[in-house]
């Protein structure tokens, strides 16, 4: 005689379906939860590596073969999962892209001083700072504005731009 599964259905009666291959209430199999994700090891290092080298995200997620909107959510997700206390693809991501766009940023920082000291400008990049990164670039209100403000440097931090 086969065991039945006897887990209490809906309507408050046992489940009659044999145990070892009731559909709804095998504990032994994994549900089917949806397809796998398009996140793998190596898709998260072209985004990642993209990133560094100073690409946006959506340039990013095209070289990676997958739509922005797959990054966002995978990012989303990731973070949501962080603050769950879960540690899994999507978290191991997150953490991934951020220090990618610490490196990215890095990466303009460093072009940025560089062309400001061969050329006295660097307007061009800190704009493009400003764009891609407004939370460390980005405007701030100082109150205050006058287009007579002179900044003085000493003699020899004006010689290492020189």
């Amino acid at each position: 005689m086969t065991d039945i599964c006897g887990v209490e259905t809906t309507k408050g009666e046992p489940c009659q379906n044999p145990v070892e291959s009731c559909p709804w209430h095998n504990v032994d199999e994994k549900p089917d939860t949806g397809r796998d994700t398009k996140l793998s090891l190596e898709r998260q290092e072209q985004i990642a590596t993209a990133i560094e080298q100073g690409k946006s995200l959506t340039s990013a997620a095209r070289m990676a073969g997958v739509n922005r909107s797959s990054v966002y959510e995978w990012l989303d997700r990731g973070e949501a999962d962080i603050e769950s206390g879960k540690d899994n693809v999507f978290t191991e991501f997150y953490h991934r892209v951020t220090r990618a766009r610490g490196h990215g940023e890095d990466f303009y920082f460093e072009l940025a001083l560089e062309l400001a000291r061969e050329n006295g400008d660097h307007q061009f990049i800190a704009s493009l700072m400003k764009q891609r990164y407004p939370d460390s670039w980005g405007e701030t209100e100082t109150g205050v504005s006058s287009p007579d403000i002179e900044i003085s440097v000493s003699e020899a931090t004006y010689e290492t731009w020189q």
